[in-house]
């Protein structure tokens, strides 16, 4: 099922709570959205280029400091691991700045988008966290994380 008709599905059963009208989509290809965020992901992934993708998102979010974030976050997948802890701070401070409220893709590859607002400003979880914070599929992630590869499933949550 596509966003746009999981949308529709939605509509056409308005009495009903967000949550179980999204029931019907898989917890890894959208976990735990709102409506809101259903149509910026329809949006950004519609985009043909990884970069307007981000910028559309940034841009919707009303996010002034965008380029800086690109930026950090490219640098950030071509990083080795010693720098990666550093740029993941500074990512987190410019989100922090912006408080961002929504999903932000770290792999822009896969459109992979996930939820910042609560880990970064509320638990104060690390970037490299993120992944697990809304129980997302390891395998789709684990190319960006290397190191969940090596650790056994059982104590990744």
């Amino acid at each position: 099922m596509t966003i746009l008709s999981a949308l529709r599905s939605m509509v056409r059963r308005s009495s009903i709570d967000d949550r179980e009208a999204f029931a019907v989509l898989s917890p890894e290809e959208i976990p735990m959205c709102t409506v809101d965020e259903l149509l910026i992901m329809d949006k950004i992934q519609s985009s043909k280029s990884k970069k307007d993708q981000f910028l559309m998102f940034c841009t919707i979010n009303k996010l002034d400091q965008h380029m800086a974030l690109y930026d950090e976050i490219e640098r950030y997948k071509k990083a080795d691991i010693s720098h990666k802890k550093y740029i993941s701070y500074t990512i987190n401070d410019l989100f922090l700045r912006e408080r961002a409220t929504f999903r932000v893709s770290l792999d822009l590859d896969t459109n992979l988008l996930y939820r910042i607002d609560r880990a970064t400003r509320h638990e104060q979880i690390p970037i490299d966290e993120l992944a697990i914070v809304e129980n997302l599929n390891i395998k789709r992630i684990c190319h960006i994380y290397q190191k969940f590869e090596k650790t056994p499933m059982h104590k990744r949550w």
